[in-house]
């Protein structure tokens, strides 16, 4: 049986000099409270030494209204990180982390983000967010959404969706993301069943510990922590709506995915939401094709790419009067997140079926994505299951399945170069058959032969490629490697 060592802080606020994001409609306060827990069932290094696992539990939840209190400041929110693997760390090392990351961060937005360079540090920190320290709880249950960050990433990391969900009736609870051992994830299955595990635990804990009671149950994730909520949801049948940022389900990592041991597609029935990033040849999005549900969605973000899914872009240029299409992109992320649980784990009235009001307008920064790539992903699931040559097989025989998927059979093929390059090969080669103008794949199949330094082919696939696509200067890139 696990030991739970159970701490609860008050956070303190600041002043502040920007205005905090505020929901489209909002019926609560939010309350805001952390609690440092511990797993003594396994075992954890920090610092150099082994420990138990530290679980730092981020809970928003919905409060009354007429609560008249200070606000928390960004700042109560980042010095968590700064104490997720050692619960005592001193303040002055904390307040030193916490200048260190907004540093760093802020500084990666002014060049990227077109955040106002006159923006510092110090802004930022200040800047209030939403949530009421220790704000007293409502007895009501409320519907429950567990968020699973990224890779090795804190549970703020997307404070400003928590938040607004806890304004509109949803309790969240979150832990930040780590590896089975540590907070390094070098290993994309272990790391998946660590992070499952710890939203197990923390579930647990909201339920036996705080005993909060809820409706319903949801999953939000973000880039890797998508691969935690699908596991998550595949060994744990009480889940009613899933939302993916961008997860690394839809992405190569997939592989990683399926070859988990509770890995089952048949369990994939849950209403499921993905917002995508901008680029178009990444992915043909197996985990969206492959689920069994029929309530299913995706919606595509024009203006962003994978880096753009997080709050703290919004933070800081809420701190300046102009906003950009980064900040305009995550307002629309923030509402297509509670339109969709407010849809599928709100109550509705009995003659209407839940999700029937689920409705994104679209415009510049975000559209649905209608499309159908669902014979590539069975094509991946078929090589991941019965291997290369029964999907080669079943390519032939159902030639015409594949005809206008010239790009997504190159996705396919670039999936297996670092785990088996000779199924890559296979999949260009027979791509190559099905579309024999494609340049992508005479290339795809020269990068492999130099990979395996069989440089005679690489040269043949390469000045097919290039007659095809003249003067393409990746072409011409990789052509001066193999000749050299």
């Amino acid at each position: 049986m696990k030991t739970i060592i159970i701490y609860f802080l008050l956070f303190s606020s600041l002043s502040s000099y920007c205005v905090a994001q505020n929901s489209e409609i909002d019926f609560y306060n939010v309350g805001f409270r952390y609690y440092k827990a511990i797993d003594t069932s396994r075992q954890y290094v920090a610092n150099n030494d082994t420990t138990f696992r530290p679980l730092l539990i981020h809970y928003w939840y919905p409060c009354k209204r007429e609560i008249s209190a200070p606000r928390l400041s960004f700042k109560n929110y980042i010095d968590l990180i700064a104490i997720r693997e050692d619960y005592n760390k001193p303040a002055v090392e904390v307040n030193a982390n916490s200048i260190d990351f907004i540093n760093a961060y802020l500084g990666f937005a002014k060049r990227n983000f077109n955040i106002d360079t006159s923006t510092t540090t110090q802004d930022v920190l200040d800047c209030p967010v939403r949530a009421i320290q220790n704000a007293p709880m409502i007895d009501k249950s409320f519907p429950l959404i567990i968020y699973a960050p990224s890779n090795s990433k804190s549970s703020v990391q997307n404070f400003i969706i928590c938040e607004t969900l806890a304004s509109n009736g949803f309790n969240v609870i979150s832990v930040g993301s780590a590896g089975p051992i540590s907070l390094k994830r070098t290993h994309g299955k272990s790391s998946t069943e660590a992070q499952a595990l710890d939203m197990e635990f923390i579930l647990g804990y909201i339920k036996d510990s705080l005993h909060v009671k809820y409706t319903d149950l949801g999953l939000l994730g973000f880039s890797s922590g998508c691969m935690a909520t699908a596991l998550y949801q595949m060994r744990n049948h009480d889940v009613d709506a899933i939302v993916s940022l961008d997860g690394s389900n839809e992405y190569f990592s997939y592989i990683f995915l399926f070859g988990l041991k509770d890995f089952n597609l048949n369990n994939t029935a849950t209403p499921y939401c993905i917002l995508t990033n901008k680029h178009e040849d990444f992915s043909f999005y197996p985990y969206y094709n492959s689920i069994v549900s029929t309530e299913k969605y995706m919606f595509k973000m024009p203006h962003l790419n994978h880096n753009g899914f997080v709050s703290y872009w919004k933070l800081f240029d809420s701190c300046t009067p102009n906003s950009n299409s980064i900040s305009q992109s995550y307002d629309l992320i923030n509402e297509t997140v509670l339109k969709f649980f407010k849809a599928y784990l709100k109550p509705r009235n009995e003659r209407y079926h839940k999700g029937n009001n689920f409705q994104i307008s679209a415009n510049e920064y975000i559209f649905k994505d209608t499309n159908d790539n669902s014979a590539v992903a069975s094509l991946l699931n078929t090589v991941l299951t019965y291997g290369i040559d029964t999907a080669i097989s079943g390519m032939h025989k159902n030639k015409d399945l594949y005809l206008n998927k010239e790009n997504e059979i190159n996705i396919l093929g670039r999936m297996f170069i670092d785990k088996d390059i000779s199924t890559s090969i296979r999949l260009f080669l027979t791509n190559i058959e099905l579309h024999p103008e494609s340049w992508q794949a005479y290339y795809n199949l020269g990068f492999c032969y130099k990979k395996e330094n069989n440089l005679s082919l690489a040269k043949d696939a390469l000045k097919r490629a290039i007659d095809l696509q003249p003067n393409n200067s990746d072409i011409l890139k990789l052509m001066e490697e193999v000749y050299e």
